[in-house]
């Protein structure tokens, strides 16, 4: 891998057709907020990030859907 390429890819690390969503839609479509999200990704309790490179971190659209469907209904 040369200095040059991200980390992770679309193409290696994500099913056909799951889509990589940024910061401002996890938080939107989850109602927490930036602390909350990267520290219950740290302790496994909500999905890990990936790290696309240097300042781009992208969260698969499919297991923030699944973390959604897996909660409570109020």
């Amino acid at each position: 891998m040369s200095a040059h390429q991200p980390l992770a890819s679309p193409q290696n690390h994500t099913p056909i057709g799951d889509r990589l969503v940024a910061l401002p839609e996890v938080r939107a479509r989850t109602g927490m907020g930036t602390t909350w999200i990267y520290k219950h990704a740290k302790k496994g309790t909500f999905p890990k990030p990936l790290k696309l490179g240097e300042r781009c971190t992208r969260w698969k659209e499919s297991e923030i859907d699944a973390w959604i469907e897996s909660r409570p209904r109020l």
